[in-house]
C-alpha cells in the first residue's frame, strides 16, 4: 500500500487517467473471462448429465 502511494505521488493526471483506464481495462477482462468461464462449465455439465442420463434409459 505504502509503494502505490509513493509510486503515484510523484504522477502527474495523465499517468493517473492512464492507470485507472488499465485497471478498468483488467477488471472488465477478469469479469469476462471468469463468466466464460462459468457459462462454459455450466454448459459442459449439462451436457455430460443429459448424455449419462439419456445412455442410462
Amino acid at each position: 500500500m505504502v509503494a502505490i502511494l509513493l509510486e503515484t505521488n510523484g504522477a502527474d493526471p495523465q499517468d493517473l487517467q492512464q492507470r485507472w483506464n488499465h485497471l478498468q481495462f483488467n477488471l472488465f477482462s477478469i469479469l469476462n473471462c471468469s463468466a466464460v468461464l462459468v457459462f462454459g462449465t455450466t454448459l459442459s455439465w449439462i451436457i455430460l448429465v443429459s448424455a449419462a442420463t439419456s445412455a442410462s434409459w
